[in-house]
């Protein structure tokens, strides 16, 4: 089949993806986060945090976050600045732990303090840092929790210091919990539901969630950007797997599949992939990067 012929049998595939999207799935969680943020941003994260929240006073949609090194590069869902904190919430539609979740929830902690702190910034002034992710699925193994709280604490000191002396919170909200259903909030328990099982009853948070994930399918706007972006990438991939065979590599596309797979299972998103591997030069480093056998 001509790679002209699978791009168009893909674009419409791409236009059945984007009905189907659910507020499960980061591309959809991150535009009804931002087209609502006092229904929807704002009644998530006081449903998230345990302290009051008033106001929200700034939201960023997929907000980059770069290293200094030039191989990493990570994206947040979204982004939340409120009076006295600042937010990250995550909709982790993966089995995080196949994906270091933590260890992703460390680059996206160290990451978004160099993109808050202005430069001469006091460090009693450093806002506290919240990281809020849900969980489609169990992200860890063990005890099925509803809720795990993460804080940074002196283990000779915890009697005497308060929790978290860093100003740092991770909040991992599993929608598949079991424990300690008890301690999650109304709003949360609702939004687990409607996560597992597309109940949306009388909540009006969810309503409110669910009145606008159909509104933004109807844009038709919005629906083309995800299929042009969607689109793009697979082109840059097509394209990727010609050249491999042009160079008469026969296995060069199950290769480029292979490293396409451990970039993303690396945390690398769509977007660096696609432009680390159209470069032919980088590509026999990257299989060496990745571990993929010459």
């Amino acid at each position: 089949m001509s790679i002209t012929k699978k791009l168009s049998e893909l674009r419409d595939l791409i236009e059945q993806k984007w009905w189907g999207l659910t507020f499960g799935d980061n591309r959809m969680f991150q535009l009804a986060m931002c087209r609502e943020p006092e229904k929807i941003a704002l009644k998530l994260i006081r449903a998230a945090l345990p302290w009051p929240v008033d106001a929200i006073q700034d939201i960023a949609n997929e907000k980059d976050l770069f290293q200094f090194l030039d191989d990493k590069e990570c994206r947040l869902d979204i982004l939340v600045k409120t009076c006295d904190r600042n937010v990250n919430v995550e909709m982790e539609s993966r089995e995080a732990d196949k994906y270091y979740l933590m260890r992703r929830l460390r680059v996206y902690q160290a990451q978004s303090d160099l993109a808050l702190i202005k430069p001469g910034s006091k460090y009693k002034d450093i806002l506290d840092l919240c990281q809020v992710v849900i969980s489609r699925y169990q992200p860890f193994a063990g005890d099925n929790w509803a809720l795990y709280h993460f804080t940074t604490y002196c283990e000779r000191l915890a009697a005497q210091l308060a929790a978290s002396v860093d100003g740092v919170h991770k909040f991992v909200y599993n929608a598949k919990g079991t424990l300690g259903l008890e301690e999650i909030s109304p709003d949360m328990l609702a939004l687990f539901r409607y996560l597992n099982e597309n109940a949306v009853g009388d909540n009006q948070f969810i309503l409110d969630i669910d009145r606008t994930v159909a509104g933004i399918k109807k844009d038709t706007e919005l629906k083309n950007m995800f299929v042009k972006d969607t689109l793009a990438y697979n082109q840059d991939m097509f394209d990727a797997r010609a050249e491999g065979h042009a160079e008469g590599l026969a296995e060069g596309e199950g290769k480029l599949e292979s490293l396409i797979q451990a970039m993303k299972d690396a945390g690398k998103t769509l977007e660096f992939i696609c432009k680390e591997i159209a470069d032919k030069s980088k590509r026999s480093q990257l299989y060496k990067q990745y571990g993929i056998e010459a």
